[in-house]
């Protein structure tokens, strides 16, 4: 097993470097008592303390914006990846969801900006009344930008 950090506390000083160099935070919910848990990573991606907040969904929940953000309590925005799962007893009844929080902010800006200049492109082309087709390396037409618009041909005839 790889260890990074050794002594007693090795296992904190690794989850913190995990979490601070990956723009990670661990989270869990007991399914029993209702009570959430989240890592020093969870709080430092909220932007909130733990030392004046307590981890609850209210308090999650409070902070996501309706188009699936974070906006901290500073008005920074935060684009979040979460995967988790459910741990289950010997009878197979879930008793615990544990998690991570990934911060994708900066993937999610350059998404953005990769879909503003295909915008941008599109526009141009519309604009040169231009018609643009691309084609797989066997020749196959893959694409076509204001084709039909231009030439009143449907695509699926030229993509043929």
């Amino acid at each position: 097993m790889l260890e990074l950090f050794g002594g007693p506390d090795g296992p904190k000083a690794t989850l913190r470097f995990i979490e601070e160099k990956g723009g990670a935070g661990l989270w869990s919910w007991d399914l029993q008592s209702r009570k959430h848990g989240w890592s020093a990573g969870i709080f430092a991606l909220l932007g909130i303390s733990p030392d004046t907040h307590t981890p609850s969904y209210e308090l999650f929940n409070s902070l996501v914006h309706p188009e699936d953000r974070i906006i901290r309590p500073d008005g920074r925005q935060r684009w979040m990846l979460s995967r988790g799962e459910i741990l289950v007893d010997a009878t197979g009844r879930p008793i615990r969801a544990i998690g991570i929080f990934f911060d994708v902010t900066h993937h999610h800006e350059q998404l953005q900006s990769l879909r503003i200049s295909e915008d941008r492109f599109t526009v141009l082309v519309r604009t040169l009344q231009a018609a643009i087709w691309t084609a797989r390396s066997d020749g196959t037409v893959s694409n076509t930008l204001n084709w039909a618009e231009l030439t009143g041909e449907d695509p699926l005839k030229f993509h043929g």
